[in-house]
Protein backbone atom coordinates (compact mmCIF):
# COMPACT_ATOMS: atom_id res chain seq x y z
CA UNK A 1 0.00 0.00 0.00
CA UNK A 2 1.19 3.68 -0.77
CA UNK A 3 0.67 6.73 0.67
CA UNK A 4 0.80 10.11 -1.42
CA UNK A 5 1.17 13.50 0.29
CA UNK A 6 -1.01 15.26 -2.10
CA UNK A 7 -3.26 13.67 -4.69
CA UNK A 8 -1.16 16.03 -6.97
CA UNK A 9 2.18 14.66 -5.55
CA UNK A 10 3.97 12.04 -7.90
CA UNK A 11 6.23 11.37 -4.39
CA UNK A 12 5.28 8.72 -1.90
CA UNK A 13 5.77 9.53 1.59
CA UNK A 14 5.47 5.89 2.82
CA UNK A 15 5.39 2.03 1.70
CA UNK A 16 5.14 -1.07 3.47
CA UNK A 17 5.14 -3.59 0.59
CA UNK A 18 7.54 -6.39 -0.35
CA UNK A 19 8.45 -6.23 -3.89
CA UNK A 20 9.47 -8.79 -6.70
CA UNK A 21 13.77 -7.76 -6.11
CA UNK A 22 13.52 -8.88 -9.92
CA UNK A 23 10.79 -5.90 -10.93
CA UNK A 24 13.37 -3.53 -8.69
CA UNK A 25 16.36 -4.47 -10.08
CA UNK A 26 15.51 -4.49 -14.10
CA UNK A 27 14.17 -1.51 -13.41
CA UNK A 28 17.09 -0.26 -12.24
CA UNK A 29 19.83 -1.84 -14.68
CA UNK A 30 17.18 0.05 -17.37
CA UNK A 31 18.11 3.57 -15.52
CA UNK A 32 21.47 2.33 -16.05
CA UNK A 33 21.32 1.63 -19.53
CA UNK A 34 19.82 4.85 -20.84
CA UNK A 35 22.99 6.52 -19.43
CA UNK A 36 24.66 4.53 -21.90
CA UNK A 37 22.19 5.68 -24.58
CA UNK A 38 23.07 9.49 -23.52
CA UNK A 39 26.36 9.21 -24.27
CA UNK A 40 26.09 7.59 -27.21
CA UNK A 41 23.74 10.01 -28.34
CA UNK A 42 26.03 13.44 -27.02
CA UNK A 43 28.87 11.79 -28.51
CA UNK A 44 26.88 11.46 -31.99
CA UNK A 45 26.01 15.53 -31.67
CA UNK A 46 29.17 16.21 -30.07
CA UNK A 47 30.90 14.69 -33.68
CA UNK A 48 28.17 16.56 -35.64
CA UNK A 49 29.78 20.06 -34.10
CA UNK A 50 26.86 20.85 -31.83
CA UNK A 51 27.58 22.55 -28.51
CA UNK A 52 26.69 20.02 -25.94
CA UNK A 53 28.25 21.23 -22.96
CA UNK A 54 24.29 21.61 -21.53
CA UNK A 55 23.72 18.31 -22.33
CA UNK A 56 26.88 17.13 -20.67
CA UNK A 57 25.53 18.52 -17.80
CA UNK A 58 22.64 17.22 -17.40
CA UNK A 59 24.00 13.44 -18.56
CA UNK A 60 26.66 14.15 -15.71
CA UNK A 61 24.01 15.11 -13.16
CA UNK A 62 22.09 11.56 -14.16
CA UNK A 63 24.96 9.56 -13.93
CA UNK A 64 25.03 11.04 -10.38
CA UNK A 65 21.50 10.20 -9.47
CA UNK A 66 22.43 6.69 -10.58
CA UNK A 67 25.15 5.87 -7.64
CA UNK A 68 22.22 5.92 -5.10
CA UNK A 69 19.91 3.62 -6.95
CA UNK A 70 19.40 0.10 -4.31
CA UNK A 71 19.36 -2.92 -5.42
CA UNK A 72 17.34 -5.50 -3.48
CA UNK A 73 17.00 -8.96 -2.74
CA UNK A 74 14.51 -11.39 -1.47
CA UNK A 75 12.45 -10.10 1.30
CA UNK A 76 13.80 -6.66 1.57
CA UNK A 77 11.75 -3.73 1.71
CA UNK A 78 11.48 -1.05 -0.78
CA UNK A 79 11.36 2.40 0.47
CA UNK A 80 9.67 6.03 -0.83
CA UNK A 81 13.32 7.04 -1.31
CA UNK A 82 13.61 4.03 -3.53
CA UNK A 83 10.70 4.80 -5.59
CA UNK A 84 11.20 8.75 -5.62
CA UNK A 85 14.31 8.24 -6.94
CA UNK A 86 13.28 6.97 -9.71
CA UNK A 87 10.74 9.52 -10.42
CA UNK A 88 13.47 12.22 -10.17
CA UNK A 89 15.24 9.83 -12.80
CA UNK A 90 12.29 10.32 -14.86
CA UNK A 91 12.42 13.88 -14.31
CA UNK A 92 15.50 13.88 -15.17
CA UNK A 93 15.42 12.14 -18.42
CA UNK A 94 12.70 14.41 -19.80
CA UNK A 95 15.26 17.32 -19.22
CA UNK A 96 17.54 15.64 -21.26
CA UNK A 97 14.96 14.85 -23.64
CA UNK A 98 13.87 18.29 -24.59
CA UNK A 99 17.80 19.43 -24.55
CA UNK A 100 18.39 16.54 -27.35
CA UNK A 101 15.70 17.65 -29.14
CA UNK A 102 16.81 21.25 -29.36
CA UNK A 103 20.16 20.22 -30.48
CA UNK A 104 18.82 18.91 -33.35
Amino acid sequence: MTLFEKSTSLYLVSIDDIIDPNLHNNINDCFKEAYNDLVKIRDDLASQGKDTTNLTRLIEEYHDMLSKLRYVSLRSYVYAKDVNLWIDLCKKLLEIDKEIVSLL
